[in-house]
């Protein structure tokens, strides 16, 4: 478990310790996010393909792969989003 404190001026008191575990690890998080962004660019394809090739399929099934591409697309922003704040 990290040891954390919040001073009153809002800095992190972080021991020599932890900050060695974050450098270590970052690397696998960077990998991880890479690995993610191409992933999420693999589904957003799928989903542009499929509706440029099936124009005329049924409205619940277009709902189905609107819905899917836009919470891939969320879930790896997220990702995205904590990989900018390390």
């Amino acid at each position: 478990m990290l040891h954390t404190s919040v001073r009153a001026t809002g800095n992190i008191d972080v021991d020599q310790g932890t900050w060695d575990a974050l450098y270590q690890s970052s690397g696998a998080v960077l990998i991880g996010g890479l690995v993610a962004l191409f992933l999420s660019g693999a589904v957003l394809m799928q989903v542009v393909i499929y509706w440029q090739m099936y124009p005329n399929d049924p409205k619940k099934m277009k709902a189905m792969v609107r819905t899917l591409g836009i919470t891939t697309e969320l879930v790896y922003g997220v990702d995205g989003l904590a990989l900018r704040l390390l």
